[in-house]
């Protein structure tokens, strides 16, 4: 996964495309085409997924991170193996899990600022 993007700083950020289904579901499994798969569909979601993290109100640096953090547990934890065709657009699919990917990492750095006030 690259870290370069179709996004210019100066420009209108990255929009959500519409995938074939062909290539979402050609991405699932451990096969080195699989793999191949997956690496080339994140690639071209980094740069919206990375457009909407900054739109949420974080810094390029904490952006960056978060899309890094979101598509490595995507990849670790097999995350396009729910997904199933007849429930709508792919692009709908990773646009939920980012924001529940999001909430969850805002819960857990308030968890963890909380606990550290009360030590």
């Amino acid at each position: 996964m690259s870290a370069t993007s179709n996004h210019q700083p100066d420009g209108p950020p990255a929009a959500f495309v519409t995938t074939q289904w062909t290539r979402v579901l050609s991405a699932r499994g451990d096969s080195p085409e699989a793999k191949t798969a997956l690496s080339d569909l994140c690639g071209a979601y980094y740069a919206p997924v990375l457009a909407f993290i900054r739109h949420r109100g974080h810094n390029d640096d904490s952006a960056r991170e978060l899309t890094q953090e979101f598509f490595a547990r995507l990849l670790a934890g097999h995350g396009l193996d729910a997904v199933e065709q007849g429930c709508g657009r792919f692009c709908s699919y990773l646009l939920g899990a980012v924001k529940h990917f999001l909430a969850h990492e805002y819960h857990r750095a308030r968890g963890r600022g909380q606990s550290q006030l009360i030590e």
